[in-house]
């Protein structure tokens, strides 16, 4: 959080694409009376390397950069041509004003052109840069262990690129080199993206739909991009990211155009990027990293390692055992004929929720009921994603979690009276109108 001084003086910001396409540019507009002229600030540095995702972009960086100048025009430290520093947590920003052009000579056209105007330069110099160490010894047996799960997710006889070719079956310590193109986790970046370059055109309309799901929840990739950017510095391996970068770019050259290519590609990249990282990252990390690429691969099936908790199935199991199994089946009827809860949809992107391939509980109400395979499953990860989001959140009435659970219990609660108990629903929310 920037401590500015108080008072600054109100301003606006006109934004413009540049000449021909060229870099994105803000210029202020109100600043002539305290500087004696208007800034324009490119959003992206002028010097040094680009901050990516760590810095923001478009009105929103324009607009720090001008406070960070008429914050040190207040205290009395600006002048032209002398660099202002700004701390940030993960480096130094350097600002630098320029001697003032005209509005007409920078082409800050919604100015009058005679208007005085100052270009500022930037650079951030990052200090969060860490030695390229080895793997751990103890997360070997889990990288090979994914990559061959992975390997096994490409179709049989599929093409894939040479460059993507892993040998599952001699994966060692000694393929996981640092000295590897993606880092030390190459070997699995590779089956990863080779479960890409080789995915059937609905696996990438099923990414298509969780990257926009998880835009309209607000639950923005770009963020989970960030952190692992973070992360990647840390532990030496920002050119491995920045290579996972070059590689999505040349997976989706040939994309179907339907696609949201934007959010599309962003999935691409935090997935490669978690595999680039994966034994760094927490299980959790892991799951918001993978999960808009695998939930698409696996499907209908879960991915492994994202299923349910084994004490969320058994909670689950329990509470269907105890109804009569004509209520099971109307439950599954019901359940087949809404729409469901969008809400959990987004939420299974991301968390572990489902049951594995093949449970004998998903077998079993099959056989009972003798309901399809997929009206079974989609019941049941409903029960069992609106569980484990409330189990994960807690008892508290008035998040999120909550709000979900008192739909569910609308919609099935007559059908199963232990969902109450089961979802851990105490005062129904004065403002939840189901």
């Amino acid at each position: 959080m920037r401590d500015y001084v108080a008072d600054l003086p109100p301003f606006s910001i006109h934004m413009s694409d540049g000449p021909e396409g060229g870099q994105e540019f803000g210029y202020s507009d109100g600043l002539l009376e305290p500087l004696g002229h208007e800034l324009l600030v490119w959003t992206r540095p002028t010097h040094g390397m680009d901050p990516g995702l760590d810095w923001p972009r478009g009105r929103r960086s324009v607009q720090l950069m001008c406070l960070d100048v008429l914050d040190a025009a207040a205290r009395r430290t600006f002048a032209i041509d002398v660099p202002i520093e700004r701390s940030l947590p993960n480096g130094t920003m350097f600002l630098t004003v320029r001697n003032p052009e005209t509005a007409i000579e920078l082409r800050a056209n919604a100015l009058a052109p005679h208007t005085p105007v100052a270009a500022v330069s930037w650079e951030l110099r990052r200090d969060d840069f860490g030695p390229l160490r080895p793997i751990e010894t103890s997360q070997l047996f889990d990288l090979i262990d994914k990559c061959r799960e992975l390997v096994a997710a490409v179709p049989p006889h599929a093409d894939v690129p040479a460059d993507l070719v892993v040998d599952a079956d001699a994966l060692s310590a000694e393929s996981f080199s640092a000295a590897g193109s993606f880092g030390p986790a190459t070997p699995l970046v590779r089956a990863l993206a080779a479960s890409m370059a080789t995915a059937r055109e609905e696996v990438m309309s099923g990414l298509d739909l969780n990257a926009k799901h998880l835009h309209l929840a607000n639950d923005q990739q770009h963020r989970v991009e960030s952190s692992l950017s973070r992360v990647g510095r840390g532990a030496g391996r920002s050119t491995a990211l920045s290579r996972c970068d070059d590689l999505a770019a040349g997976l989706l050259e040939d994309v179907s155009p339907d696609l949201n290519i934007d959010l599309v590609s962003t999935s691409v990249r935090v997935a490669l990027k978690t595999a680039a990282l994966h034994d760094l990252l927490t299980v959790e990390g892991r799951q918001r990293g993978y999960g808009p690429w695998e939930t698409t691969l696996y499907f209908p099936e879960r991915p492994p390692g994202q299923t349910a908790p084994e004490d969320v199935i058994s909670l689950v199991a329990n509470a269907l055992a105890a109804v009569p199994p004509a209520d099971v089946a109307a439950l599954i009827d019901r359940h087949a004929e809404s729409r469901g809860v969008e809400d959990l949809d987004v939420y299974g992107i991301t968390h572990p929720t489902g049951l594995p391939a093949g449970h004998p509980l998903q077998r079993h109400w099959e056989d009972v009921t003798g309901r399809l395979e997929h009206e079974v499953r989609e019941m049941v990860t409903t029960l069992l994603s609106a569980t484990a989001w409330r189990h994960e959140d807690g008892e508290r009435d008035d998040d999120l979690s909550a709000y979900v659970g008192w739909s569910v219990f609308d919609d099935y609660g007559d059908l199963l009276p232990r969902l109450r108990e089961l979802l851990r629903l105490g005062d129904r929310p004065a403002d939840f109108f189901g």
